[in-house]
């Protein structure tokens, strides 16, 4: 299986070019910009229309720190999920055979989403299956 990857493309993933010998993308993280979720929203469903229609069988995503608009419940799983997009927050999926797990955790820096303080983070990565 060959997976495309790709991350931190803060509303400029028009610009990237598309490969098409892949059979899973994994985005993780940083659809989008602005720290309030209400004006992030609008780039994060910019991003999940864009993304749905990859010709690529396998779409996966994981929010990052940026995407202040899921964190904020805004756009949830379920839009994911109606869109034939796996969200994973904290869990894991199986694919062929394969087992992914995405968590958008990450340490506190500033004010942005998903961050947990170093001293409690551990809670989250003890969670994390091998």
């Amino acid at each position: 299986m060959k997976i495309w990857h790709i991350s931190d493309t803060h509303t400029h993933h028009g610009f990237l070019k598309i490969p098409t010998d892949v059979d899973m993308v994994i985005f993780s993280g940083d659809c989008s910009n602005y720290r309030d979720p209400y004006t992030n929203e609008p780039e994060v469903r910019n991003f999940i229309t864009w993304f749905r229609h990859l010709d690529i069988k396998h779409k996966i995503f994981v929010a990052g720190n940026h995407d202040t608009s899921i964190e904020r419940g805004l756009v949830d799983k379920e839009t994911f999920s109606n869109l034939g997009i796996v969200y994973l927050e904290n869990e894991s999926t199986t694919i062929e055979g394969i087992n992914i797990y995405g968590s958008p955790v990450t340490p506190q820096f500033g004010q942005w989403a998903f961050m947990k303080s170093r001293s409690k983070i551990n809670r989250v990565w003890v969670g994390i299956p091998d």
